[in-house]
């Protein structure tokens, strides 16, 4: 091996052992926070003494307090159901609409009855054959052929309780349209009013407005007649002025004018020249009269106009203070106030020249007039009034014709509301018409349908009178067989078997009398009706099926019976509430008011040793079938150890939490989860009263960012 390479390998391995010094060094001082990093973070609470009021949660089911079923005991036909679940129904509505007139069981009794009857017969003829009873047997024979025209009278008569229910319907319907026909003639009585009411405001509107419209056009023309006067003597007055000088004074007045309105346009100019320096020539002046003691002046620009000297020295001071500076150099902040006092300076040379060019004129005038100066001033000042009184009438004429435009607009406005008004009016007549039309006609429903409701309810007396007299004649029938039997007693011509038999049969006859007394006692008509007021919670039958005696046909729940709701709780938990206490409903989305009291506390009959059960009565916007969270108060304590509820951990070997203990170490303090176990007393929604190895003011583990086992390391939330 050479030197270099023994070199080369000495270097290496003191660059080795420089970078495991570096990297010991780096692990030494940076250990405490390597390792805290990958720590189990944890925030935590100082366990404290305190109060809890408890609170008992529990849900259930809303129920009503009470229902009534709705049962027919007759077999009949369902038609149509009126009704459907959660329909708030009162007393006396119909719920079910039935076919036919009568019970199978009705029809089964009578048809049962009347072969009892015909069986009897026989036996009572057969028993008397021979033994001169034949004028009973024909008083029987009779009785029967009026019975049997009686039952095939009934059959003959059109009868139907659909047919009466129907016509019942219709007639309700038909007095509602008429009802609903006079609403809407009286509403078209309104309108047609009020229609003819605008209709008339708006021909007095329409009225007023043309004799307006008439009024702003003879203005109009008046006005126009005065500006061609006024206009005529303008042209006289000139004509006259012409006459008196000629054209070459005509020439001059007119070229005075001109001169006249320059002169004014240039003092305009120098008014408006004097605003950018008036402030600064302002201060000039009164500082002029200080120096030299003219003493107080109350107008100093006014003085300094009187005083043209000083108006030209302030102009050679503001020369000389711009000639003073250097050239070239800065623009002097008072140059623009010299190049405005210029300006002055030439609108004034200017304004001279102007009031020289007037003096010229004005006496050129004079000499053209000559010694007629007083005339021609006369003439001028008859033009100038009849051109003033010129103004004037165009003036009016332009007013009246501003007014004639104003007239004419609400003419047009007012014939406009007039056409509306009409068309109203012709709308609400027609409506009037149509509605009166309609009312005749729901007149003649309403008649219509009482007539046809008369002769249902004809129909119905008929049948009921064929009924009671088919019972009358069934009665006399009885009456007749029951006198046959008692004389064939008598006579002796019945023996003992025959005698038990009809004794038999008239028992089966009384019987059936009896079972057809009950049941026209429970007729039902054609339809049902609600016994009570409440919401339909059950139907139990649909059009075409048939009724089941004793079987509900719908149950109606009785709201003003109120509502309750039941939950279990613990022998503990219902020690510490009392009845009437109020109870908490827990947020339900779309949910409206909603009160529970405590109504009883009774035994679990599933746990009565561990378990009772809470009663609850519920009011407000609830309904059966409504699932409620409830929660209750109980009494307030206090304890000597408090927690936050997600301070408490479980497992198999019971409730239990983790207290922060510190351990000091040459890089610092080590904190560690310990468990300590614990006896739940009470709680509520935020802490938990605790007993057992646990003390005030320990440090128990609340949250953690990863599961903390006892025993763990662990670090602080903010501690790294």
């Amino acid at each position: 091996m050479s030197t270099e390479q023994a070199v080369k390998k000495r270097g290496w391995a003191k660059n080795a052992a420089i970078i495991f010094l570096i990297v010991l060094l780096v692990l030494t001082f940076f250990s405490n926070t390597i390792m805290n990093r990958a720590l189990p973070e944890v925030a935590a609470q100082h366990a404290m003494s305190g109060s809890i009021t408890a609170r008992i949660r529990g849900s259930g089911t809303v129920s009503a307090n009470d229902s009534f079923e709705v049962i027919l005991n007759q077999t009949r036909t369902v038609s149509g159901v009126n009704v459907r679940l959660g329909n708030e129904v009162e007393a006396g509505d119909v719920l079910f609409t039935l076919t036919g007139t009568g019970s199978e069981e009705l029809d089964q009794a009578q048809d049962e009855l009347s072969a009892l009857l015909l069986a009897y017969e026989k036996s009572l003829i057969e028993a008397g054959r021979g033994g001169g009873f034949e004028s009973d047997e024909r008083d029987i024979r009779f009785a029967r052929e009026e019975l049997d025209e009686a039952r095939d009278a009934l059959a003959d008569i059109p009868y139907s309780a659909e047919a009466l229910a129907e016509a019942q319907v219709a007639l309700g319907s038909a007095r509602a349209a008429e009802d609903l026909a006079e609403v809407r003639v009286d509403t078209a009585e309104i309108s047609e009013e009020s229609a003819q009411a605008a209709l008339t405001t708006a021909e007095a509107t329409q009225t007023s407005a043309q004799a307006t419209r008439n009024t702003a056009y003879g203005a109009v023309a008046e006005a126009r007649g005065t500006v061609v006067t006024r206009e005529g003597t303008v042209r006289a007055a000139q004509d006259a002025l012409n006459a008196q000088g000629g054209a070459d004074l005509t020439t001059i007045d007119r070229r005075i004018a001109d001169k006249e309105a320059e002169i004014a346009s240039t003092q305009n100019e120098m008014d408006a020249a004097w605003v950018a320096h008036l402030d600064n020539y302002r201060q000039f002046a009164e500082n002029a009269i200080a120096e030299f003691g003219l003493g107080p002046v109350a107008d100093p620009l006014a003085w300094a106009e009187e005083n043209p000297i000083y108006m030209a020295a302030y102009a050679q001071i503001l020369r000389a203070a711009i000639d003073a500076l250097p050239v070239p150099g800065p623009p002097h902040p008072e140059a623009h106030l010299l190049l405005a006092y210029e300006t002055i300076i030439n609108i004034e040379s200017e304004l001279r020249a102007l009031n020289t060019d007037l003096a010229r004129l004005q006496q050129d005038r004079q000499n053209a007039l000559g010694g007629h100066s007083a005339d021609r001033d006369q003439l001028l000042r008859a033009l100038r009034d009849a051109e003033s009184a010129l103004s004037t009438a165009r003036t009016a004429l332009r007013n009246a014709e501003a007014a004639l435009t104003t007239a004419e607009s609400a003419l047009t406005t007012a014939n406009t509301a007039l056409r509306n008004a009409e068309a109203v009016h012709a709308n609400a007549r027609t409506e009037l018409t149509n509605a009166r039309r309609a009312l005749t006609d729901a007149g003649r429903a309403v008649d219509t349908a009482e007539e046809e409701l008369a002769t249902q309810q004809g129909y119905r007396t008929a049948w009921q009178t064929a009924n009671t007299e088919i019972r009358t004649l069934q009665r006399s029938l009885e009456d007749l067989l029951f006198a046959l039997s008692q004389k064939q007693r008598d006579a002796g011509v019945d023996n003992a078997l025959a005698a038990i038999d009809m004794r038999e049969q008239r028992n089966q006859i009384n019987r059936k009398r009896d079972e057809i007394r009950r049941l026209e006692e429970d007729e039902t008509g054609a339809t049902v009706v609600s016994p009570v007021s409440g919401i339909i919670r059950q139907i139990n039958i649909s059009p075409g099926q048939q009724t089941q005696s004793g079987m509900p046909m719908a149950v109606i729940e009785v709201v003003d019976r109120g509502f309750s709701l039941s939950f279990p709780v613990t022998l503990d938990q219902s020690r510490r509430v009392s009845i009437g206490d109020p109870a908490e409903i827990m947020w339900m989305w779309g949910a409206g008011e909603i009160n529970a009291v405590l109504s009883s506390i009774r035994n679990d009959p599933q746990n009565p040793a561990t378990s009772r059960i809470l009663d609850f009565d519920v009011s407000g916007d609830v309904e059966s079938g409504m699932s409620l969270n409830l929660s209750i108060g109980q009494r307030s304590e206090n304890f000597e150890v408090i927690v936050p509820n997600n301070a408490i951990r479980t497992d198999t070997n019971g409730d239990f939490v983790l207290v922060i203990m510190s351990r000091s170490s040459p890089l610092g303090n080590r904190y560690i989860a310990t468990r300590v176990d614990v006896i739940i007393l009470s709680s509520d929604d935020t802490h938990t009263a605790v007993t057992g190895g646990l003390s005030s003011w320990d440090f128990v583990v609340t949250t953690s960012n990863r599961p903390v086992e006892p025993g763990m390391q662990i670090r602080l939330v903010d501690n790294p």
